[in-house]
């Protein structure tokens, strides 16, 4: 983990927690691994064939349980499951970063102590506390019943406003349950190599009951001067992408990128009083696939206001391969709006 330095004027100089990657086949974890730090929390990143988090375990697989996102102290999580990553049904994962915070004695230690001796753990309040990263990769080479992610029916990634949530797959990513990152980025994105053949199963799908939500929040608290202050978050990210497949959100599935309400904040307005009503913008949906995309979901990219703007989205349909050659069809395609 990360330490620090008391400066000879008082203050922290604050160390970053570091690197710790495990790699292997076959992978156990019964020891504890820390990147707690009294900066920036550390990065987590474990390899290995399969991953299944929450649920049943499942003896071929690295088994998670979902508290394994809220200790550590690390603000990245980087989970490669090369044969495939699956969230069981009605899993909900709360990635946070735990920190360090130094006890009242701190100052009086000599040079060179263990920081684990005048330091404590600790939940940081939310206005202040980094967001947890989380990517999962499952690459397994060409094979349609591998390199696979499902995120299950009624399973929750609830992450920090902010934070950036990813997948990334050889052959198919199933989204049936729900991320939310206010103001974050998700990203989903199925990549096969320009020679692999054409498998229509290939896709970023998004089930009936998905919800991928990175619209606006208003995060307000009142300072000791009884002020209402705080920060409006825009929409953030949304990126589909799915080369060598398909893209569909079914109906019923949500995909939200909206500005935030306006709230009352006691800023200075155009009069220079204070008392300022505040909005934001919407964020952007990105989709890109080289063999077609359904989109019957619903999509929410309205401005929190009528001073605030409206979502962007932008759609590409592109396929530089030779889709004779890899069985794939050549027909014209068309865009129906």
């Amino acid at each position: 983990g990360g330490g620090g330095r008391l400066k000879a004027d008082g203050k922290l100089l604050a160390g970053n927690g570091g690197k710790a990657t495990l790699e292997g086949n076959t992978v156990q974890l019964d020891g504890e691994v820390r990147g707690y730090a009294l900066g920036k929390g550390g990065a987590y990143t474990l390899k290995t064939d399969r991953i299944k988090i929450g649920g049943t375990a499942d003896p071929d697989a690295l088994n998670l349980a979902p508290a394994f996102f809220e200790q550590g102290g690390f603000a990245d999580f980087n989970l490669t499951g090369a044969r495939g990553i699956d969230i069981a049904d009605g899993t909900t994962l709360r990635p946070t970063v735990i920190s360090l915070e130094l006890l009242v004695d701190a100052g009086l230690r000599p040079t060179g102590s263990s920081i684990a001796e005048f330091s404590s753990q600790a939940r940081r309040d939310d206005r202040v506390r980094q967001a947890a990263n989380v990517s999962f990769t499952a690459n397994s080479p060409s094979d349609p019943e591998q390199g696979k992610i499902r995120l299950g029916e009624q399973a929750r990634i609830l992450a920090d406003d902010k934070a950036k949530i990813s997948f990334s797959a050889k052959n198919r990513i199933d989204l049936l349950g729900e991320v939310k990152t206010a103001g974050g980025s998700v990203a989903a994105s199925v990549s096969r190599n320009d020679n692999d053949p054409f498998d229509p199963a290939s896709a970023v799908w998004l089930g009936s009951q998905s919800v991928v939500d990175v619209s606006g929040a208003a995060r307000t608290y009142t300072d000791n001067r009884g002020l209402t202050k705080g920060e409006v978050l825009g929409g953030g990210s949304v990126a589909l992408n799915a080369q060598g497949g398909y893209v569909v959100s079914e109906a019923g599935s949500r995909i939200n990128v909206a500005g935030a309400t306006p709230v009352r904040l006691d800023v200075r307005n155009e009069s220079g009083d204070l008392g300022r009503n505040v909005g934001s913008d919407a964020g952007v949906l990105t989709i890109a696939t080289s063999e077609g995309a359904l989109l019957d979901g619903t999509i929410q990219a309205h401005a929190g206001s009528a001073q605030n703007r409206g979502g962007a989205f932008d759609f590409r349909l592109d396929d530089g391969r030779n889709r004779a050659a890899i069985n794939a069809p050549t027909n014209e395609r068309v865009l129906n709006l």
